[in-house]
């Protein structure tokens, strides 16, 4: 008897699979959460002061589109409080993630950005779930209410916010219109597409 209440009281201080499985999740999750969010933690005197001078310094001069390895889309506005941080903690100068907000509609935000998307090697989209790097590295996410998928590709103002994440200084890489090739357009990778309209490409042009 005592043998089996040790292995009943052993049994009962391992974790479950399911205790695992749910830790594990809501690490991953706060991950997520954190991504591209200012490093207070890494910061001794966070000011929330210092950081909304910040938004207001954003909002009258924001970086020029040139330093965030961004093609010259007009357009496009900062959204200053959600880009700033103190810069005590987050330099201006070492800074790499931004948002902004368009009233551009799918089609002509991709028509502008589309010469200098970076390729990918074979058929496959280059900008699949509105995801992409530009050719200097700059990636950049696409958020729309309800999925950018589901909306109609030529209406303005379907674009929410813009996500742009540039490469540190030291690894950028200049801009440049090869563009994705492939068999694809700047209307395909606005509906989203799965597959070039013209058809699978045996080579990049």
């Amino acid at each position: 008897m005592a043998i089996i209440a040790a292995r009943s009281t052993l049994a009962a201080r391992r974790p479950s699979r399911q205790r695992l499985s749910l830790v594990a999740s809501l690490g991953l999750l706060a991950l997520v959460l954190s991504a591209g969010q200012p490093a207070k933690a890494d910061c001794v005197g966070y000011s929330k002061q210092r950081a909304q001078k910040d938004a207001e310094a954003l909002k009258a001069t924001p970086p020029s589109l040139a330093s965030l390895g961004l093609p010259d889309i007009k357009g496009l506005s900062i959204i200053a409080d959600k880009s700033a941080s103190d810069p005590k903690c987050d330099p201006h100068e070492k800074r790499t993630v931004f948002w902004y907000k368009t009233q551009l509609s799918l089609q002509d935000f991709y028509a502008g950005v589309f010469p200098y998307i970076a390729p990918k090697n074979n058929w496959t989209s280059p900008a699949l779930s509105h995801d992409f790097y530009l050719s200097s590295g700059t990636r950049i996410i696409l958020y729309c209410n309800g999925g950018c998928d589901r909306k109609p590709v030529d209406q303005p103002g379907v674009i929410e916010e813009i996500n742009v994440r540039r490469l540190p200084a030291d690894k950028a890489k200049p801009l440049t219109d090869a563009g994705p090739g492939w068999n694809w357009t700047a209307l395909d990778l606005a509906q989203g597409r799965g597959i070039p309209a013209a058809g699978k490409a045996s080579a990049y042009k």
